[in-house]
Order: C-alpha cells, then sequence, then structure tokens
C-alpha cells in the first residue's frame, strides 16, 4: 500500500508509463509479490531486465567512464547484445 500511495501521488504530477518495472531481490525470490502488485496497481508488471541492476549500471557506468564506448546509451547496448554475468 505504501508503494502505491507514492506511485497515485508521482502519478499526478508526471506522465507516467503504463507499466512497472520491479528490482531488487524480493521480487525474485516471491513470485507472488508480482501478482499481488499487478493486482493493486492494474498495469503490466515486469522484473528488472539483470538479476544484479545495480551492479549492471555500475557496470554500463564504468565502460563509458574508462573510454570504451562513446556514451552510456551505447555502453547499455553492448551489454544487452553480450549479457553480463557476475559471480
Amino acid at each position: 500500500n505504501n508503494y502505491f500511495n507514492a506511485y497515485q501521488r508521482i502519478r499526478r504530477s508526471t506522465n507516467m508509463s503504463d507499466k512497472i518495472i520491479l528490482s531488487g531481490g524480493l521480487p525474485r525470490k516471491i513470485g507472488m509479490l508480482k501478482s499481488i502488485i499487478t493486482k493493486k496497481f492494474k498495469k503490466r508488471v515486469e522484473l528488472a531486465p539483470y538479476e544484479e541492476e545495480t551492479l549492471t549500471g555500475l557496470f554500463i557506468l564504468s565502460l563509458y567512464c574508462n573510454k570504451r564506448f562513446p556514451s552510456v546509451l551505447e555502453a547499455m547496448r553492448f551489454v544487452k547484445k553480450n549479457g553480463v554475468r557476475f559471480v
């Protein structure tokens, strides 16, 4: 309910997407959570594309900061195309 209430406040002042993206470990560990959120928000709900989204984001930024790619977008495309796995 706290997330839904925050979403309602934000939605009033911005142009929100038609889907909700869940990140973090709980949605991956507790499958029922996605179902509950889908019902509550009445929107399409997806899991974040990477299991370790924080590390993936930092990796993308490091590729850009080390001048391996001319933009963050190009680094993102590289990671999306080739995948990333942290062990």
